[in-house]
């Protein structure tokens, strides 16, 4: 019976089944034993995908910010500059 290949969720190297920290870069690996192979093997792009989230999420809120002063200050160039990137 063939074994699956197991792999490393820090430094996505092979390990063998039987190790409980990575022989490559150290992590302790019975931490991520639950996850299934595909979390285990995209688990750093899932957190590449929340870092998005949260940037673009700041970024809007900089967007309306930005918005705002320029309504208070009646700026129209600051508005026109917030608004045409959206559109």
């Amino acid at each position: 019976m063939e074994e699956e290949e197991l792999f490393c969720s820090v430094c996505n190297r092979v390990v063998k089944q039987d190790d409980e920290i990575c022989p490559h870069c150290g992590s302790d690996l019975i931490e991520f034993e639950e996850e299934t192979p595909s979390e285990r093997k995209y688990n750093f792009l899932m957190r590449i995908r929340e870092s998005i989230k949260i940037l673009m999420a700041l970024l809007g809120v900089a967007l309306v910010i930005a918005l705002l002063y320029g309504i208070y200050l009646k700026d129209l160039d600051l508005i026109l500059y917030t608004i045409i990137p959206i559109i």
